[in-house]
């Protein structure tokens, strides 16, 4: 096994609305391990994004609060960090990709600046370097004519060269944990795949551990080695992407998997027409969840026991210390 850098232990961060108090993520448990991947996979309004925020410490507050659990970082609880503690890790040791780059550029600096500004900060070099620094990653995650383009403002770049601007800042400090939500929206399908190709290969050069949030089961298939199926803030299903492609358990896990574009062809070779399957209902809102499991109303397996009980994560298979974890009351 892969040294464990990252355990989360039943996170449950909630957010104060005039409606009442919204549990958005409940009972999050996971490990990472350096040099391995791991995906997130849900709806969105699953919890997803708010389980990185919440191990970045960055849930506004108020109306949010990390309201249980422990976010271990090398050993260390990372919740009880104070801010100026928290912003020597975040960024250097612990860095995130996020999922709107426009947001979170800065307007009125270039991109040259924002991206020094990190550098000097976390790896004390001087300006010189730091800009040669700069310029090297932005050459790096494939952005052209780096030495001239790192004095251009946001938005005289397009959304895909924003986002390669934040993949560049993320990763200029060789972290220890990468987060990356959703790094590849905006950018065609050719330079998501040298985006991806360009993580895994730093990630095998410093042996980075990263968390991977996407929709694209697809992504989730090339690069990750385990994923965890998240549904209505809490997780339905935890396993190595094998077992998950290859044996899912979980209802909802299937949904998913069922809904992705296959091109299937008959005997004679001609493509046959498949009608792209679709996971009936909607999610739950997080201030009206119904009794029991979560996903009772949307499934086509459910029992009366679904409805009375909310079923408990539990390990189905244990493989070399590989658990494949489902809360689910039945064996699919």
């Amino acid at each position: 096994m892969s040294e464990k850098v990252l355990e989360v232990k039943n996170l449950e961060t909630s957010f104060k609305l005039e409606d009442g108090v919204v549990k958005a993520v409940e009972g999050v448990t996971f490990d990472v391990y350096k040099g391995k991947t791991l995906g997130i996979v849900g709806e969105s309004g699953c919890g997803k994004s708010v389980t990185s925020l919440s191990i970045m410490r960055l849930i506004p507050n108020p109306p949010g609060k990390i309201t249980a659990g422990e976010i271990l970082y090398n050993g260390k609880n990372l919740l009880n960090f104070s801010p100026s503690e928290m912003r020597k890790i975040r960024g250097n040791e612990i860095s995130m990709i996020f999922q709107e780059p426009m947001t979170s550029l800065n307007p009125v600096f270039t991109i040259g600046n924002q991206l020094i500004e990190s550098i000097a900060l976390h790896q004390k070099l001087s300006s010189k370097d730091c800009r040669a620094k700069a310029i090297e990653m932005l050459k790096l995650v494939g952005i052209p004519s780096p030495a001239s383009r790192i004095d251009d403002y946001p938005h005289q770049l397009s959304g895909g060269m924003r986002q390669r601007v934040m993949i560049a800042m993320a990763l200029s400090c060789n972290p220890n944990v990468l987060i990356a939500d959703e790094p590849t929206t905006a950018l065609d399908v050719t330079i998501q795949a040298q985006i991806l190709e360009l993580l895994r290969e730093l990630q095998e050069r410093v042996g980075m551990a990263m968390i991977l949030i996407t929709h694209d089961l697809g992504v989730v298939a090339e690069v990750c080695d385990d994923v965890m199926v998240m549904y209505a803030g809490k997780v339905v299903e935890h396993g190595t992407v094998e077992e998950i492609f290859k044996n899912p358990k979980h209802p909802y896990t299937r949904g998913l998997l069922n809904s992705i574009p296959t091109l299937a062809k008959d005997p004679t070779g001609k493509v046959k027409k498949k009608r792209l399957e679709t996971i009936p209902g909607i999610v739950p809102s997080l201030l009206d969840l119904p009794k029991g499991c979560r996903f009772q109303d949307r499934c086509a397996f459910v029992l009366d026991g679904c409805r009375t009980g909310d079923p408990e994560l539990r390990v189905i298979k244990d493989d070399n210390h590989l658990p494949h974890s489902i809360r689910c009351i039945r064996d699919l």
